[in-house]
């Protein structure tokens, strides 16, 4: 018995079709398939354009359903302006599948990115101020999103959110504080990227939000530098010198052991513990601060009271007798970054000694301060009369 022929054929039929005497017979899926033509010309093209497709696809071609061909043909003309084909959009569907399935609730998220956080804290990687923000920051994002799923989560939605945050007396949020929580989500989200359950972080690329205001920035003047210096406890003279002529920050300051201080090479080693910028630094120590801190020095040990309910007291008193309560938050490292990029007119350099962003110190800590205001700053000391150290 001869195989039944697979490709179209054209035959001219005695009996008509009405008025068409030409076909094309083909059996691609053992089933005779037959089409009508009015012309030998049309019926071999299309016999032709059949064959092609039967050597190009085989036979699957021609086991769809009518209605699955009238479906495919439309989703081809949905594709068309967009230059995409139907494995295009299958791959683009199956990829959004394959990520819902890979995804959790951001509840969750937040709940295994707090996990990692209670880790660095244990390890001392992590401050406790960093892990308190960071929890903050997380309850927001609960609240907002606890039962959406990370597959669902875009930058539109999240821009949206974040500039609808509101402070605790209803007032929309400062663009300081937003840009705070902006920056504490993406680390959520890029933690979300690390274990899988997002493809890509919907922050990637989206801008800080800009102030029109400029950020209160406290200097101190030099009167009241000294007056400060005159009016603290000799347990707490380092820890405000320190902040003023080397512009730590206080949890850098409060972490310090004696042995971190080196007076006669003028450097204060921070590149053993994990600071806010995450970047290891040498702060550079002024002849006026090694003057300050050589009749405190010690080969190691904390400089600052062990009791942190002392050292609260101590501060409260010292700045309350200097007139300077109540404080103004980070006064002695503003003051500090303040009159050196002054004194040395040089943003990257007091940017990398201070640990800090070089395009926002310049924006903010760039003061018309006269150098000689400057020079007369960090020759500020507690004891004028001594000499400085060699």
């Amino acid at each position: 018995m001869r195989p039944k022929k697979r490709l179209f054929e054209v035959h001219k039929s005695k009996v008509p079709n009405g008025s068409k005497h030409w076909l094309i017979i083909g059996r691609p899926n053992g089933a005779r398939i037959r089409a009508w033509f009015s012309s030998e010309k049309d019926a071999k093209a299309e016999a032709d354009k059949r064959n092609r497709e039967l050597e190009d696809y085989g036979s699957k071609a021609y086991s769809l359903t009518a209605s699955q061909r009238a479906q495919a043909e439309e989703a081809i003309r949905i594709l068309e302006p967009y230059s995409l084909t139907l494995v295009d959009a299958a791959n683009a569907v199956v990829g959004r599948l394959q990520a819902a399935s890979k995804s959790i609730t951001v509840a969750e998220l937040v709940e295994r990115a707090t996990e990692l956080h209670n880790s660095l804290l244990s390890r001392d990687e992590i401050s406790l101020r960093h892990f308190e923000t960071f929890l903050s920051a997380g309850r927001r994002l609960t609240a907002a999103f606890a039962d959406v799923r990370t597959s669902e989560l875009t930058a539109a939605r999240i821009e949206s959110w974040l500039s609808n945050l509101e402070a605790e007396n209803g007032e929309p949020l400062a663009v300081a504080s937003r840009n705070q929580v902006q920056r504490y989500v993406f680390g959520i989200l890029k933690y979300g990227v690390k274990i899988g359950v997002l493809e890509r972080n919907p922050l990637d690329g989206i801008d800080k939000a800009r102030s029109r205001k400029m950020k209160p920035i406290t200097v101190l003047t030099q009167d009241q530098a000294e007056n400060l210096l005159r009016c603290a406890s000799p347990e707490i003279i380092p820890f405000f010198a320190i902040g003023m002529f080397a512009g730590l920050r206080v949890d850098e300051i409060m972490k310090l052991d004696w042995k971190h201080i080196n007076l006669v090479n003028r450097k204060i080693d921070l590149t053993w513990f994990t600071t806010k910028t995450l970047q290891p630094r040498w702060a550079p120590v002024s002849d006026n601060l090694a003057t300050i801190l050589q009749s405190h020095a010690k080969p190691e040990g904390s400089l600052i009271p062990r009791s942190q309910q002392r050292l609260r007291k101590l501060r409260e008193k010292a700045e309350k007798a200097a007139g300077l309560w109540p404080w103004p938050n980070n006064a002695a490292r503003h003051s500090y970054i303040s009159y050196r990029l002054s004194l040395i007119e040089d943003v990257a350099k007091v940017a990398l000694e201070a640990g800090h962003d070089p395009k926002t110190l310049a924006q903010w800590y760039r003061r018309p301060i006269l150098k000689a205001d400057a020079e007369a700053y960090f020759k500020i000391s507690t004891n004028p009369s001594s000499a400085t150290l060699p």
